[in-house]
């Protein structure tokens, strides 16, 4: 028709060569230039949309499936295979695993690697964990290690070298010392005080730290705003210290005294937001324990009844002044309200600030006497005010005491039951007593002295010292 004429072929046919041409399996990439034709395979999107039983991934194939396809693959060796999961791993960008294949499959000792990784895929390794700050300080505190023990010697040292490095540094248990103390700390020659405010705070503020994830994790459970801590404080005087060569500003005061009133926090608890109960937050495991007692005053002044006064009512004064201290949990802010109770005091103390004698009941004021008449004592009035200074369970344990060593005092000495066949058995045949009748110059004293021969080398080294 075109007689081989280019010309012609091109203008007989220019529709058909304008057109565009679709060959199934194949598909044609735009933006080419002119007089090119590029064909693509086809993607997953195009096997799906194709005639026949779409083609599944081979990760979604069941086993059997799985199976046959690798058929082809089995041929292959087991190193052809290596190189080949290798390569494609590389082409991947996965490098470790790349690496991993290889020792694997290694000729060297192929089989121990594997075991040995299957191990630890099995039973992972428990790396050493640091110790918190906190922990560390309470550590060193307890122990009472000094500087040279706890970086040279001991503790931080010996883990270096065992490649666990679990302690940290003394610099930073010497920061977190000195966030341990409070504000507003005056000291004198005489004696050292803080400001009860400060220290409440300061108090507050270290235990909210600590019980945080619990504070956290309960804080859908009650009322934000109506958290309260208890306190127990009180005071005491010692005497009978060591006297040293210092001067005083006031000469009164001696060093062989000491008075000092301090507290201790017992628990933390806030309001249930459903029945309106209190809930624990925090509760001091040793209460009676010197561990988380807070000093308010120390000082060089002995225990009289108008100072304890005097001092007792300086920190009652400071209680009506005090305000809530203020936390911040989960973002919220909250205000912790502190209760401080005068329970921790002695006899002594109770009776200078009752004006009542010792010996008598510093609640309803019995004295020895009518303490043997059990309805008069029952019908004594109470004194609503003392109740507030507590009743010490053990002070009533150690009063039951006294009171019980008087009554055994006066009671026959008690033996045990003996039958009378033994007893004059006994009375015939008595125990004999190896050290009565014995002398320095007998046998019996010599063969002793060869059974203990460090009470021999221990009476020369005395003769010695005495010539």
């Amino acid at each position: 028709m075109c007689n081989r004429t280019t010309a012609r072929f091109l203008c007989v046919h220019k529709n058909w060569l304008e057109g565009k041409v679709f060959i199934e399996g194949l598909h044609p990439v735009s933006n080419v230039q002119e007089g090119t034709a590029v064909l693509t395979p086809p993607t997953e999107k195009d096997a799906v949309t194709s005639k026949g039983r779409p083609t599944k991934r081979f990760a979604a194939c069941n086993e059997s499936t799985k199976r046959k396809k690798i058929q082809h693959l089995l041929k292959c060796s087991r190193e052809e295979l290596t190189m080949a999961t290798q390569m494609k791993l590389r082409e991947e960008g996965e490098r470790d695993a790349a690496r991993l294949v290889k020792m694997v499959s290694g000729p060297n000792n192929s089989a121990i690697k594997a075991t040995t990784i299957k191990k630890l895929i099995a039973c992972p390794t428990k790396l050493p964990t640091k110790l918190s700050v906190e922990k560390a300080l309470a550590l060193y505190i307890d122990n009472k290690f000094t500087k040279e023990q706890y970086m040279l010697y001991t503790i931080q040292q010996i883990s270096k070298e065992l490649n666990a490095n679990i302690y940290p540094s003394y610099e930073n248990l010497l920061t977190a010392k000195k966030e341990c103390y409070p504000n507003n700390i005056l000291i004198t020659d005489i004696s050292a005080e803080i400001n009860l405010q400060s220290l409440l705070n300061h108090t507050i503020h270290r235990l909210v730290t600590a019980q945080i994830e619990v504070l956290e994790s309960r804080i859908e459970d009650y009322d934000p705003t109506s958290i309260s801590i208890i306190f127990k404080w009180g005071c005491d005087g010692a005497s009978g210290h060591s006297c040293y060569k210092q001067a005083f500003e006031n000469s009164d005061c001696d060093d062989s005294f000491l008075f000092i009133i301090s507290l201790v926090p017992l628990r933390m608890s806030a309001t249930s937001t459903e029945n309106n109960n209190q809930i624990v937050l925090w509760q001091n495991p040793i209460p009676s324990s010197t561990k988380y007692c807070r000093p308010i005053k120390i000082m060089f002044h002995k225990e009289t009844a108008d100072f304890t006064r005097a001092e007792v009512g300086k920190i009652k004064a400071q209680i009506e002044d005090l305000v809530p201290a203020n936390v911040e949990i989960r973002g919220q802010r909250c205000s912790i309200h502190p209760r401080l109770l005068l329970t921790m005091i002695d006899g002594k103390i109770c009776s200078t600030l009752t004006h009542i004698s010792g010996q008598n009941c510093h609640i309803c004021g019995a004295t020895p006497k009518l303490m043997n008449n059990l309805e008069e004592v029952r019908r004594r009035p109470v004194d609503e005010e003392s109740l507030e200074l507590g009743m010490s369970s053990l002070h009533a344990w150690i009063k039951c005491f006294e009171c019980l060593l008087p009554i055994a005092y006066s009671l026959d000495i008690k033996t045990w039951q003996i039958k009378k066949a033994v007893k004059e058995f006994l009375e015939k045949n008595p125990r004999p007593n190896p050290f009565a009748n014995n002398c320095a110059g007998d046998g019996w004293y010599k063969s002793f002295l060869r059974r203990h021969p460090e009470i021999s080398v221990r009476m020369y080294v005395r003769s010695c010292y005495c010539c």
